[in-house]
């Protein structure tokens, strides 16, 4: 893989995207846009196979794995979302940024697994930037504040950090604030829809 021209890092982004792309058939490219699982490998042109599936909310949700020298190395994680946004220190929420990518990369270097026994990557899902609209929502720890001001400089702060070196996926860009699988909640946590009148 060395050898193509999309791994020449001395090409700009667009170009070596490009490059890419020309190598890829149409099921190839269609199989690196899968999000619901690990995209496979494409062993013709030397492409790993790839997982867009690793979630850091918190930090990178990642498995420890043991250095050489027996030392046990684990992922930072941080304190909850609101947390960190009720710092209102934009540098902090780039810092948390950079260290979530820096460790995606090393993760990605030793060849080491996310939640779920999946290959680690440097595309990680954070941050969430959904308004935490009401405080019994069940996933009110991973949303930074109700207040659209803070919650955007949150989400622009992580995102800046975290494409210094890997990729953001935002969630939940579109405002997904009902999560369409309560069905298979057993408390129900997931399921609850607050519905906020105008007044309120």
């Amino acid at each position: 893989a060395k050898a193509e021209k999309y791994c020449d890092s001395s090409l700009s982004i667009e170009e070596r995207v490009e490059a890419l792309a020309k190598l890829l058939n149409r099921s190839e490219l269609v199989s690196r846009l899968m999000t619901d699982h690990t995209s496979p490998a494409i062993e013709r042109i030397g492409l790993p196979e790839f997982n867009y599936r690793i979630e850091a909310v918190h930090g990178l949700e990642a498995y420890c794995w043991k250095n050489g020298d027996e030392s046990i190395v684990c992922p930072s994680y941080f304190p909850i979302t609101q947390g960190v946004a009720a710092s209102f220190n934009r540098s902090v929420f780039e810092s948390m940024g950079i260290v979530i990518a820096e460790e995606a990369k090393l993760w990605s270097e030793v060849h080491s697994y996310g939640k779920g026994e999946k290959p680690m990557s440097l595309s990680v899902r954070c941050p969430i930037v959904n308004l935490l609209r009401d405080p019994r929502w069940g996933r009110s720890g991973e949303a930074a504040s109700e207040d659209p001001y803070l919650s955007g400089e949150f989400g622009f702060g992580a995102v800046s950090g975290l494409q210094k070196i890997g990729a953001a996926e935002v969630k939940h860009f579109a405002a997904y604030t009902l999560e369409t699988n309560a069905k298979y909640e057993k408390d129900g946590r997931k399921g609850f829809d607050a519905q906020v009148s105008a007044f309120d």
